[in-house]
């Protein structure tokens, strides 16, 4: 046996695909796995990211005077005026899925900056890379 090799022993017949199917049908692993994608949205919000790692497109001047006269704490950040955004419900596990979703209050905004409008730039912010 040369260095290179590894010699594994087969304690009994093991069914590798039905074993996988158990990890991934368990309602608890899905919870984690939606709690880690839930962490890596507040992230890249707080980084000024998207979920592809990319920097968000600046604010008009506009957009930034607006926010500075509301009185918002970081005017020319991004998708954060009072942390609504970064505020996502906790994670609705289901029997057979587990579900994302944003503040009901900034649903529509929150889609706009995701997808883009004729007037705003398209930040993507919530979904998995």
């Amino acid at each position: 046996m040369n260095r290179d090799s590894v010699k594994v022993k087969n304690k009994g017949n093991i069914d590798y695909s039905k074993s996988l199917k158990q990890v991934f049908d368990n309602k608890k692993f899905r919870a984690i796995c939606a709690q880690v994608i839930v962490k890596g949205m507040k992230d890249g919000i707080n980084k000024g990211q998207d979920i592809k790692g990319q920097k968000f497109k600046r604010l008009r001047a506009s957009t930034v005077r607006q926010k500075r006269k509301k009185g918002y704490n970081s005017p020319s950040k991004p998708l954060v005026a009072k942390g609504i955004m970064r505020k996502l419900p906790p994670v609705i596990n289901k029997a057979d899925h587990a579900e994302i979703n944003v503040a009901k209050s900034r649903a529509d905004i929150a889609g706009f900056h995701n997808e883009g409008t004729p007037k705003m730039p398209k930040r993507e912010w919530f979904g998995v890379t």
